[in-house]
């Protein structure tokens, strides 16, 4: 096939093969830990403005919601509120009919990215949650999430979450959380940043 440079390259014309990028950078990862809460301190710098969350396989040990916070300069939690909106389907199986399904809610304690669905289900979870220049003290951070859950009736969902913490207080961490209980060792978070 003519036309294709490899390497970043440049050519007026023609498919381009992107090398590797020093641009996005993974700032820390981990595996679940049995406790209430896991903090990221200090994972939020000006040197990255996108950063992306991962966490799957994850498993709380009684009926909660999974609650990502975060962490002023001193690693204290933010305790603003936490506002969400999110828009969902569902099944009770994976060939069944397919409901939708409308959530809003307010917490101190961080988003609820799946709320309404529970997460100690031994299946576990997905979750995907982007933040944009959490350090910024000049307005308050909005965050886009994806959560998938699964139990054992079987009933799947997936949720589509929007929200904002009402505070511009710089963000420095994140507090990886959970309404009541703890998390179970399982399951890995990772995240990511990607400079401009």
């Amino acid at each position: 096939m003519s036309g294709i440079i490899s390497d970043n390259q440049g050519r007026s014309s023609g498919l381009v093969k992107a090398a590797a990028s020093s641009d996005v950078v993974k700032v820390v990862s981990g595996s679940m830990t049995a406790n209430a809460y896991i903090d990221l301190q200090g994972c939020f710098t000006s040197t990255y403005k996108y950063y992306k969350l991962f966490m799957g396989g994850y498993q709380t040990s009684t009926t909660s919601y999974s609650e990502i916070g975060f962490l002023a300069s001193d690693n204290s939690a933010i305790t603003d509120t936490y506002y969400i909106r999110t828009m969902g389907q569902y099944g009770n199986t994976w060939t069944g009919t397919t409901n939708e399904h409308y959530t809003a809610m307010n917490d101190t304690n961080g988003f609820r990215f799946g709320n309404t669905w529970n997460q100690q289900h031994t299946q576990g979870q997905t979750m995907e949650v982007y933040f944009y220049d959490p350090n910024n003290s000049d307005q308050t951070q909005i965050v886009h999430g994806i959560i998938t859950t699964a139990d054992s009736t079987p009933m799947v969902s997936s949720n589509l979450t929007m929200g904002f913490c009402n505070t511009t207080t710089a963000k420095h961490g994140l507090r990886l959380g959970t309404s009541s209980g703890t998390w179970i060792a399982k399951g890995h978070y990772a995240l990511y940043g990607y400079k401009i």
